[in-house]
């Protein structure tokens, strides 16, 4: 799998701190997983801290992340 990080997060004047976190969680998460079925599992347990400031979504051979109120996509991971 390989994870790359296509445009940069957009700071809000609060919960920045939060927003990295949950980031940082993603981002370990894709990095750690070997397949995807791994990682559905290992994001739906981290569901609490991404889904407030990120959504995500599969394809047939790739997820993606959007940071959310925005458009563009911020990460994909190719399986």
């Amino acid at each position: 799998m390989k994870t790359q990080i296509e445009n940069s997060l957009i700071l809000k004047e609060n919960d920045n701190e939060e927003m990295l976190i949950a980031f940082n969680e993603i981002i370990q998460t894709c990095t750690l997983a070997n397949n995807q079925e791994e990682l559905r599992r290992m994001l739906k347990g981290k569901s609490f801290y991404i889904d407030r400031y990120f959504h995500y979504g599969f394809g047939a051979n790739h997820m993606w992340v959007k940071q959310n109120l925005y458009d563009d996509r911020i990460l994909i991971v190719q399986f």
